[in-house]
């Protein structure tokens, strides 16, 4: 991997942006790029469940933050080759030109967006870059319009297709960890049963969920998660002592009371 020359890298991504009109180049390009900055001795990652490895070429940051600007950029005022471009580099089947590529759509509105996304997040076997995928390729849709955000989650989280039930999952903490964004009331009715439904990689991605709901508003999570205890949902034991930790003391205190109590008694008053 070769050391970041500020004034190389400039001209090298000046070539590259050059291309956003042509996908094809933009691709091959930008292929070469991340390959000739590559950490040769990390090709590829596995990422933590079976038969999950993605293409990684461990790439210096720097280089990543200046496409991933420069592209914003770029498409900003070429708004027609946007969702070409972002095909073209999703498409290049790297994380990083997958991360690029979500970067890209994340600067997108209009209802074309979460179609992408879906599409998108289905094929996708990488954990870090669905993380992405959710986080920052739904964001100006998401801002513009949040109605239209929560409605899609849901569907995505009724959807028979398990991937999309993570997806939806980061996509709303990712709208939980927004300060502007608001109805959370509507993200715990989505989230009612939750605990009995999900299981594995997907019940550790709703405890990271909940464990940002608890961050934001607290007495509302509380609340949420001690309806969950009365209704008995296998894992929610588990999933309270996860976010024990999360929560201001009393509601803190609260949780572990309802939790001795279901334990001594197996029963719990909803709230």
């Amino acid at each position: 991997m070769p050391a970041i020359n500020p004034e190389r890298l400039r001209k090298q991504v000046d070539s590259l942006l050059a291309l956003v009109s042509d996908p094809v180049e933009l691709q091959k390009s930008c292929v070469q790029l991340l390959d000739f900055y590559a950490d040769r001795t990390r090709k590829s990652v596995a990422v933590g469940e079976a038969n999950e490895t993605t293409h990684a070429l461990d790439v210096p940051k720097p280089l990543m933050r200046a496409l991933s600007h420069g592209l914003r950029a770029r498409l900003g005022d070429q708004p027609a080759s946007a969702f070409p471009a972002a095909a073209a580099l999703w498409e290049a089947g790297y994380r990083e030109t997958r991360v690029l590529a979500s970067t890209i759509l994340g600067e997108q509105g209009g209802e074309q967006v979460p179609n992408w996304a879906e599409s998108w997040a289905v094929e996708c076997d990488d954990r870090i870059t669905l993380q992405v995928l959710a986080a920052q390729g739904l964001v100006s849709w998401r801002k513009a319009d949040p109605t239209a955000f929560l409605e899609k989650a849901e569907a995505w989280l009724g959807s028979t297709e398990k991937k999309l039930w993570s997806f939806s999952l980061l996509a709303l903490q990712s709208a939980v960890e927004d300060k502007s964004f608001e109805d959370l009331p509507t993200v715990f009715r989505l989230l009612d049963g939750a605990t009995a439904r999900f299981h594995g990689v997907h019940f550790h991605t709703l405890n990271q969920l909940i464990n940002a709901l608890a961050r934001r508003s607290p007495p509302e999570a509380a609340r949420f998660l001690r309806d969950e205890l009365a209704s008995g949902g296998p894992g929610i034991t588990r999933l309270v002592q996860n976010t024990l930790e999360n929560f201001p003391k009393r509601q803190r205190q609260l949780l572990e009371r309802a939790l001795s109590t279901k334990n001594r008694t197996g029963i719990i008053q909803k709230s």
